[in-house]
């Protein structure tokens, strides 16, 4: 949920569904790039990793 609160407005540019709050997006895209860039790091990471655990998947899949 806090993850959402912040990528959604960051990679989006729209607000959060946990959000309640119209400026949130104002909010959160004027912060300094030094506090959301480890989130927006985090998120592709994420990506990354979840995309080569299931190609790993894939390959024992068709080995065995």
């Amino acid at each position: 949920m806090k993850m959402s609160f912040i990528l959604y407005p960051i990679l989006y540019n729209k607000k959060s569904k946990y959000s309640e709050n119209i400026n949130d997006v104002e909010f959160i895209r004027s912060l300094p790039k030094k506090l959301t860039r480890i989130y927006v790091i985090n998120y592709y990471f994420s990506i990354i990793i979840s995309c080569f655990f299931c190609m790993l998947a894939a390959i024992l899949y068709v080995i065995k």
